[in-house]
C-alpha cells in the first residue's frame, strides 16, 4: 500500500469506528496504538505505517481492497468514482451514511439471520437525496443544462 492509499483510509476508519459504536480509545487499545495516533490518522494529519494500519483495520474487521471478494471489489470500483466526483464536504457526509447502512445490515443479519436495509436509518442530515426517482426530480433534471462536447 502506498502513502496515498494509507492516507485515504483515515476518514473510512473514522466512519467505520463510529458506525460500530466504538470510541477512539477503544479502537486504539485493540490496535495497540495511542488514541492520539488514531485521531491523527482519522483526520489525515498523518499517514499510518502499514503495520499500524493493518492493526487498526483488523480491530474494526476492515479489509484492504486487495483481499476483498470479486463482487465487493466490483462494487468498490463502481462506488469509488462516484465518491470521487463529490466534493470533500459531501464525501464526508455521504461515507458515514453508507458505512452506517452496511454496518446496520450486518448487525441485523447477525441478530436475526436476515439482512434488512432500513433506509430510514440513512440520515442525510436534512439534505435532499443526491439521486431521486420521482416525476418532480425527473422534470428538474430535464431543465438542467446538458454537458456538450466540443463544437455542439
Amino acid at each position: 500500500m502506498d502513502t496515498a492509499e494509507r492516507r485515504a483510509w483515515g476518514p473510512l476508519i473514522r466512519a467505520a469506528r463510529e458506525a460500530q459504536g466504538y470510541k477512539q480509545v477503544d479502537v486504539a487499545e485493540m490496535a495497540n496504538v495511542s488514541r492520539r495516533t488514531l485521531g491523527s490518522i482519522e483526520r489525515g494529519d498523518t499517514t499510518a505505517q502499514t503495520d499500524v494500519l493493518r492493526r487498526i483495520l483488523a480491530s474494526l474487521n476492515l479489509t484492504p481492497t486487495a483481499a476483498l471478494d470479486s463482487d465487493v471489489r466490483s462494487f468498490t470500483a463502481m462506488l469509488g468514482p462516484l465518491l470521487q466526483r463529490l466534493g470533500q464536504e459531501e464525501r464526508a457526509a455521504v461515507m458515514p451514511v453508507i458505512t452506517d447502512l452496511v454496518a446496520s445490515a450486518l448487525k441485523d443479519s447477525r441478530e436475526t439471520g436476515v439482512i434488512v436495509l432500513d433506509l430510514s436509518k440513512a440520515s442525510t442530515s436534512g439534505r435532499a437525496p443526491m439521486y431521486a426517482f420521482d416525476d418532480a426530480a425527473a422534470a428538474r433534471d430535464e431543465d438542467r443544462e446538458k454537458p456538450t462536447l466540443g463544437n455542439e
